[in-house]
């Protein structure tokens, strides 16, 4: 078998595996060169030689319910926090120091953490069930292609969705721990800080003028309080039409990567992302998700809450939004919290 996926879209009662069975998943080095593929996207943080965007061509796809005998247990060997913590720390203080002098007004700012843990192809099967059942609300996909390896997601962001009236998007910032919502009202001041409420003001703005450089009207909710998983954000949705094909194609590659996992000013937050965030992101913070296959309407996600899994490893990675105003406990706790999204599904 050339490659897979397992998805499950949010909310669904059933999954889909979809394979190709024939050929190599077509690799590309821009989002303007899917064009007319159709299947699985599998896109990274920045494409490149080694992590290009693949597309998985739907030659089988099979609709899963969901089997209701119990699950196997999957372990990985942990390991000592302290030095992962010290190589945040030091990559904070780049950052700050750039957001400070004013090289940018937010940048992203992720890291990872290899485990040793061996994975049979049933084990990452039975880790994808219990993202179904632990995380209902997200889009959950296990990957595996010759150019990408494996990777498991869940994530709650959506960067394009095609919808039968139309487009959508999002603008989705700003994180707290579901458990610290308790007895708190879930709008205004008491949930929400400045921080949080300026960062997810600059995600709505760059995808605002995105899209009005593309001449595309749009409507917009104000801001909200989105759950996915343990974790809440800030949220604010879009809605808008399409003239053809290629606008739809320039859109897209006007909103990767946005400015929740990169920053702004866009080219200036990429630029120095690659140059001191100390490792690479590979298809964390990239985007997955169906393109124009048969059957289905276009939905692609923002690859946030991830692992990849290697033979003898799986790697988690997360990151947050970082301001001037930062501090670098809450936000090494902030990638904590993400990690857990994965971690927990091998407790």
């Amino acid at each position: 078998m050339s490659a897979f996926v397992w998805f499950r879209m949010p909310d669904d009662t059933a999954y889909y595996e979809l394979k190709q069975t024939h050929g190599t998943p077509k690799s590309f080095s821009s989002v303007l060169q899917l064009g007319t593929e159709q299947g699985f996207v599998f896109a990274p943080f920045e494409p490149n030689s080694e992590q290009p965007i693949v597309v998985i061509q739907a030659q089988e796809v099979v609709k899963h319910s969901f089997d209701t005998t119990l699950l196997a247990s999957c372990h990985f060997n942990d390991t000592a926090l302290s030095q992962h913590k010290q190589n945040y720390v030091s990559a904070f203080r780049r950052f700050h120091t750039a957001l400070t002098q004013q090289h940018c007004k937010k940048m992203v700012l992720s890291r990872c953490e290899w485990h040793s843990a061996t994975l049979t192809i049933n084990e990452q099967k039975h880790l994808f069930l219990k993202a179904c059942k632990c995380y209902p609300h997200l889009f959950i996909a296990l990957i595996n292609t010759p150019q990408t390896g494996t990777w498991l997601m869940a994530t709650p962001e959506t960067l394009l969705q095609q919808t039968t009236e139309g487009w959508k998007t999002m603008a989705l910032a700003g994180t707290k721990k579901a458990k610290d919502l308790e007895n708190a009202t879930l709008t205004g001041d008491i949930l929400w800080g400045e921080k949080e409420k300026e960062e997810q003001q600059w995600v709505v703005s760059y995808i605002e003028e995105c899209l009005k450089q593309q001449n595309i009207g749009y409507t917009l909710t104000p801001a909200y309080t989105s759950h996915a998983a343990h974790l809440v954000h800030l949220r604010s949705d879009f809605s808008f039409s399409v003239a053809n094909k290629k606008q739809v194609l320039s859109v897209l590659n006007a909103l990767h990567p946005t400015p929740a996992v990169c920053g702004l000013p866009k080219e200036k937050a990429l630029c120095f992302i690659k140059e001191n965030e100390g490792y690479n992101r590979k298809y964390y913070s990239g985007f997955a998700g169906l393109w124009q296959a048969e059957g289905f309407l276009t939905h692609l996600f923002v690859t946030l809450r991830c692992m990849e899994i290697t033979p003898n490893a799986v790697c988690f990675y997360a990151g947050g939004g970082l301001l001037a105003s930062s501090n670098a406990d809450s936000e090494w706790q902030e990638t904590q919290n993400k990690m857990q999204t994965m971690k927990e599904l091998f407790v």
